[in-house]
């Protein structure tokens, strides 16, 4: 029996041991802890800053199974750090995961007032919950999670001697000579161990182009610090059929730059294959005599947990959940729900992802195939035989679909949605009691009776609630933005609309979601960088630049 996706994606960790989630300015961490923390044992804390466009659940990473998003698939930081505490049982290692609220440190950095302060903050907060422990603190990062790294570093004048451990993981984007070199040289004397981790990602080319410049690669960044480094610290040069290395005689540098003649995208792949244990082992005596470098045997196969398995279990019928739902606020209403997501609570049939193709054509007349993949409906709560699409606001949707790895349909998705629907509805505008529950419910009970059993894709019956660059674009703040509800004609009723509040809900709005994966010309793609290129974005939107793609949450 599949599991409920959207329960393995609420499955924080396979470590007995609670998981806690603080929130900072702009950023949340989550500490995964051994089960017990001894105070005779050495304690170890490693911060790890997130790539960008990924979730602590993505990163921390699951055994794969049906209906599961890739992304659980990529860096599985979990079962490397679980490696790590069976080589070193009298050590506590705790891992802290850091994610920027809008899942990009770079562009946290850019709009807090004083970065730098606030990533000290969080270290100084890091130390002070686990004082009684006497900890050391190594500072990893992967892609755009260099940027708080940086940050971290910029903030001391001296990097402190409880930092005993630096790493970079295709992240040394924001290096700068004049910033970093001396301060790193003078780290490394006095005993801190730095490993810089890259590929030649210049050397990649798409659609005819590098996607990056030299200034901007990896690669040649860490060939830069590793110049800059050897002018003070006298590394040595060696290189394989896999990678340059750069090292020095003491062993605390380590530069690790994979050789990329094809031209491949290496940048998660560098993690997945035993990288984070290897950035973790330089340095000490299990370095050469425990781990293979750059290995397709995983190290840490062993320790990839499978999620739970979880029995649904509602704790209330749809019954009871439509008499609870009726006495309650905006507010509580969309809590109730948003626990019977957290339940399990959901019709198996909406586990499934619908493949969406479509084609473009760019401004040179060259044809761009691709696909993405929907919800066969709108969300809702219950089982296949008794269910209800729930209205909700904005934010609590968000919430789900950071959960499940998605993200909120576009008009432009609505559309391409409606043209190949197996079931297309008549929509049943009502005009009393709105904003009701009851009003939700005796909707859903009219689409039922039109839908008449049939399954398969369905659209028509509801509005989208949407992602519109116009919600950037209004004087008023707070707004959400409303797309479709077509008619037989396919033309849609509501074109995008952004005159509500963002908590106002109704019966006629529905949640549709996106998966983040988008597939174009046979590369996989997150949906940020599709609606980052002017030239792609045509696939999921009507508009460019795109200004608005997640409705903010409290998470």
């Amino acid at each position: 029996m599949m599991k409920s996706f959207f329960c393995i994606a609420l499955c924080l960790c396979f470590i007995c041991k609670a998981q806690e989630k603080v929130h900072f300015n702009g950023f949340v961490a989550e500490f995964n802890e051994p089960e017990h923390i001894e105070k005779t044992n050495d304690t170890k804390i490693i911060i790890y800053a997130l790539p960008n466009g990924n979730t602590i659940p993505w990163t921390r990473g699951r055994k794969m199974e049906p209906g599961m998003d890739w992304h659980f698939d990529l860096q599985h930081i979990d079962a490397q750090t679980e490696y790590l505490r069976h080589l070193y049982p009298k050590q506590n290692i705790i891992i802290a995961y850091t994610m920027s609220d809008k899942m990009s440190f770079p562009l946290w950095t850019k709009e807090q007032k004083n970065s730098k302060l606030e990533a000290k903050k969080f270290v100084e907060f890091v130390l002070a919950k686990y004082k009684a422990y006497k900890p050391k603190i190594s500072l990893s990062c992967h892609g755009g999670g260099g940027s708080f790294l940086f940050d971290i570093i910029n903030a001391y004048p001296k990097i402190p001697r409880y930092i005993e451990r630096i790493v970079f993981l295709d992240a040394v984007y924001n290096y700068e000579d004049s910033l970093h070199t001396d301060k790193l040289v003078k780290w490394i004397k006095n005993g801190g161990i730095l490993n810089v981790t890259s590929y030649r990602d210049n050397m990649v080319i798409y659609h005819g182009k590098s996607i990056v410049s030299l200034s901007g690669s990896t690669g040649c960044c860490s060939e830069w610090i590793a110049k800059n480094l050897s002018k003070r610290l006298n590394l040595t040069y060696s290189k394989d059929k896999d990678f340059e290395y750069y090292f020095d005689q003491q062993g605390k540098v380590f530069i690790y730059i994979k050789n990329n003649p094809n031209g491949n995208i290496y940048h998660t792949i560098l993690v997945y294959r035993n990288g984070f244990i290897n950035s973790m082992l330089c340095g000490t005596s299990n370095f050469t005599n425990k781990y293979v470098c750059w290995s397709e045997n995983l190290a840490y196969k062993q320790y990839i947990k499978a999620a739970p398995e979880f029995v649904k279990n509602c704790q209330i019928s749809i019954e009871e959940f439509r008499k609870q739902a009726e006495k309650l606020s905006h507010d509580s209403y969309d809590s109730l729900v948003y626990k019977m997501f957290e339940a399990g609570c959901t019709p198996k049939f909406m586990d499934e992802w619908k493949r969406i193709d479509c084609q473009i054509t760019d401004s040179t007349g060259k044809i761009i195939h691709a696909f993405y993949f929907v919800k066969p409906d709108f969300l809702c709560v219950g089982t296949n035989e008794d269910f209800i699409r729930v209205p909700m606001q904005p934010k609590t949707a968000q919430r789900i679909a950071n959960r499940l790895g998605a993200f909120l349909s576009t008009p432009k998705i609505s559309d391409d949605i409606y043209k190949i629907a197996d079931i297309k509805l008549q929509p049943e505008p009502l005009t009393e009691n709105r904003e009701a529950s009851a009003t939700f419910f005796y909707h859903n009970d009219l689409i039922e009776k039109q839908r008449a059993g049939r399954i398969g894709l369905i659209a028509g019956h509801k509005k989208d609630v949407v992602l519109s660059s116009k919600i950037m674009q209004c004087d008023r703040p707070d707004r959400e933005a409303l797309y479709g509800w077509h008619m037989l004609d396919g033309t849609p009723i509501q074109n995008v609309y952004v005159g509500h509040v963002d908590w106002y809900v109704d019966y006629s709005h529905g949640i549709r979601l996106v998966r983040r994966d988008i597939w174009v010309d046979g590369i996989k793609m997150d949906y940020l960088d599709v609606f980052a290129d002017k030239r792609l974005a045509p696939i999921l939107t009507y508009e460019f630049p795109v200004l608005f793609t997640a409705y903010p949450t409290k998470e």
